[in-house]
């Protein structure tokens, strides 16, 4: 749930840049393409690993090792499940770098508005 959070923020805060400055937003637009093509590329690939892994992995384990039929309820619902796993790690291989860019973990620093003390409030106070 937090992952979606996260994922509005970033969202919201890159409309917000877009607004703001509506040039940077043209010119990510037509400078990003390749970039998008190789994120989605690399995107592709573990998502095509994941699917073979546990799809694979998860009808040898049913089938032969528990020895489920696949038309068996339990079977599907396995199976079901790890279609689930396979979908949930796409979307956050997809997603995962716009929130980094635009809401990371570094999201709640001061972005600036910490400042430094002057002298005379770093001076010791009187006794």
């Amino acid at each position: 749930m937090e992952w979606l959070r996260q994922l509005g923020r970033a969202i919201r805060n890159l409309a917000r840049i877009s607004r703001q400055n509506p040039i940077w937003a043209i010119t990510a637009l037509t400078l990003s393409p390749i970039a998008l093509i190789r994120h989605l590329f690399g995107v592709l690939i573990l998502f095509l690993i994941t699917a073979v892994v546990l799809l694979g992995g998860g009808q040898f384990v049913l089938h032969s090792l528990f020895g489920l039929p696949r038309d068996s309820n339990l079977y599907q619902i396995g199976m079901m499940l790890m279609m689930l796993a396979v979908v949930l790690i796409g979307l956050r291989a997809l997603f995962q770098p716009l929130i980094l860019k635009y809401d990371g973990p570094t999201a709640d620093d001061t972005h600036g508005s910490a400042r430094f003390a002057t002298d005379r409030e770093a001076r010791p106070r009187p006794k």
